[in-house]
């Protein structure tokens, strides 16, 4: 499960042009681990990332997160399920 949270680390610290590739990598990863937990940090750690906040990649992830969102229903107040909506509501 670990490797889709390393790709998302590695993105982060990755130059600005490399970045939205290791993290859509992330993401897949995640999806096909059935990972949630990398999955909602990936789908943030992409809307955070700078740049057009109307981007292609940026307008899937805040729908991706949108959806995950919905159907997870514990933790709300954890400080992932936080970061998640602010997020959402400053993407808007």
């Amino acid at each position: 499960f670990a490797l889709a949270e390393l790709q998302r680390l590695h993105a982060k610290v990755a130059a600005p042009d490399k970045a939205e590739g290791l993290l859509a990598q992330a993401l897949e990863t995640a999806e096909s681990q059935g990972a949630v937990q990398y999955r909602l940090r990936g789908l943030c750690a992409a809307l955070e990332l700078p740049g057009d906040s109307a981007s292609a990649f940026k307008t899937s992830a805040r729908a991706q997160l949108s959806a995950l969102l919905e159907t997870l229903t514990e933790h709300q107040d954890g400080p992932e399920m936080q970061r998640a909506h602010n997020l959402m509501q400053v993407s808007v």
